[in-house]
């Protein structure tokens, strides 16, 4: 009767490096996808909150015959900001996804974060000529910026900025 071999359990190192060959291609095409949806998430956070401040603003000039730069003048629930900047035109409210201001001619903006630049939904609220919101890009050669403000408004292109080193995109 002959010995059996012994079976030794285990992978070998080929069959390690394809799992981990395989892990890397699947990381690799869900990361960019999982970036976008968070920076979508953060964009639609700076809307809500900005269209909530457009509301609040228009009260508040109706009652005041003034815009005001404070969010704490607004009659509206807003979400506890993490800081509070005062400058001289106006207040910055800092929130862990990005940040919003008004200013006191009657405009706003709000902020996304978005990789190291930013996406912001800006509105006028004061001059119906220029009411037409738009999402700008910040950096205006951030990519990630930029390719949140092309989902947004389904833009493919939009107007530099210089001045203020971004690219505008209009919504329709």
């Amino acid at each position: 009767m002959k010995n059996k071999k012994s079976i030794k359990k285990g992978f070998t190192l080929i069959e390690l490096l394809v799992v981990v060959l395989i892990i890397g291609i699947l990381a690799s095409i869900a990361l960019p996808q999982y970036q976008k949806a968070v920076d979508k998430s953060r964009y639609t956070q700076a809307m809500i909150l900005m269209n909530n401040l457009i509301k609040g603003e228009e009260v508040y000039h109706l009652e005041n015959g003034t815009y005001t730069q404070k969010f704490e003048d607004l009659d509206i629930e807003l979400p506890t900001p993490n800081a509070i900047t005062n400058n001289a035109d106006s207040y910055t409210y800092t929130y862990s996804w990005g940040y919003c201001y008004t200013h006191n001619t009657g405009y706003g903006v709000c902020y996304a974060k978005v990789g190291d630049g930013y996406a912001g939904y800006f509105k006028f609220w004061n001059n119906p000529a220029a009411r037409k919101p738009r999402c700008w890009a910040k950096p205006m050669n951030n990519q990630r910026a930029n390719d949140v403000c092309k989902i947004i408004t389904n833009k493919q292109t939009g107007s530099d900025n210089t001045g203020g080193n971004l690219r505008e995109y209009y919504f329709d």
